[in-house]
């Protein structure tokens, strides 16, 4: 099970595992605010325990004009808080993983789902990258041959 990050002012969260006869389970949505991400994270990683992929996030002067929130920052230092304390595996990927996981990517898995800011699809496309490097299911890469 792969529960994968995109932390922000709005938090797109995508969940992905294999059920007891071996059948995908994807579910992606988007969390309105930095408490109920606490309050979401609190709750699903004890429960579900899944090994957790997350966005990083760089500070940098481009960012530091563009935007004064750190909202991204403190649910990055939660999450990883609490896969230590439950003992689960936790990882940061830069955003630049989405030029491998393109919207045709996602399409051809099924996995699109278009919301205003994309946060849902930009955690998908964390999901999407981390099952590709790691081969936790083998057909994804069939899926995505025919996908230029």
């Amino acid at each position: 099970m792969i529960l994968a990050i995109d932390p922000g002012l709005v938090t797109g969260v995508a969940l992905w595992y294999l059920d007891e006869s071996g059948a995908e389970v994807f579910w992606s949505g988007e969390v309105a605010t930095r408490f109920e991400t606490y309050d979401y994270l609190a709750e699903a990683l004890p429960a579900f325990r899944p090994e957790v992929v997350c966005e990083s996030y760089t500070i940098t002067q481009r960012t530091a004009q563009l935007s004064q929130q750190y909202d991204a920052l403190y649910l990055i230092g939660a999450a990883e808080a609490l896969c230590h304390l439950h003992g689960l595996t936790f990882s940061m990927k830069g955003p630049a993983i989405k030029k491998f996981s393109t919207d045709a990517k996602l399409k051809a898995m099924g996995w699109w789902n278009p919301t205003k800011g994309g946060h849902r699809n930009d955690a998908a496309r964390h999901l999407l990258y981390r099952l590709s490097v790691t081969g936790k299911d083998p057909s994804i890469i069939q899926r995505l041959a025919t996908v230029v």
